[in-house]
């Protein structure tokens, strides 16, 4: 069985342990994560964080990965991995989603650690437009990879109704996720 772990870009909890993750399966998520987690596939979508990224030469400290729409852009930078496709909707926070879809192509069982899939307080109707986006597309990468076993990590909260009754999904917790996988 092969496991890999997906932590979403608002992830920020101090007693994660990198080597822990890294014991269970490869890590991938957004470039937010890295600085905390060392994430091993590190993806970027905005064009300006791309272009840092390269520029600085982040693929000599994991696999980033890039838009192909950017990469002519980039200057074919050596050494990155490319994905296709955008999203109709807006909504902060795409890397999430886009490790979802590559992490299902590869993966038996994804940990998704750090989602955040409540609905928003905000009074703002733009905010809890691209916030509703968010979880549309979250919903989508879990029905479109009816495949892959996905595992809500330490999510305490009730699921959004547009997942909650999908047999491919489930929620356990940080410690037992560790334990269950252990080497």
């Amino acid at each position: 069985m092969k496991i890999s772990w997906v932590l979403a870009n608002q992830l920020k909890d101090p007693l994660i342990d990198p080597e822990a993750l890294q014991n269970v399966g490869s890590t991938w998520g957004g470039w937010p994560t890295w600085r905390a987690y060392q994430t091993d596939n590190v993806l970027a979508d905005e064009k300006s964080v791309c272009t840092d990224l390269v520029n600085r030469n982040f693929q000599q400290q994991c696999n980033l990965y890039v838009p192909q729409r950017l990469y002519a852009e980039l200057n074919r930078p050596d050494s990155v991995n490319l994905y296709n496709g955008e999203f109709a909707t807006e909504f902060d926070n795409k890397e999430d989603i886009i490790s979802m879809h590559l992490t299902a192509t590869m993966f038996d069982v994804v940990l998704l650690l750090g989602f955040d899939l409540q609905q928003t307080e905000s009074t703002d109707a733009y905010t809890r437009h691209k916030h509703q986006n968010y979880l549309n597309a979250f919903a989508g990468a879990v029905k479109q990879n009816s495949e892959t076993q996905w595992v809500l990590v330490d999510h305490s909260d009730r699921l959004p109704d547009n997942v909650q009754n999908l047999p491919n999904i489930a929620c356990d917790s940080y410690s037992n996720v560790l334990e269950y996988f252990k080497d």
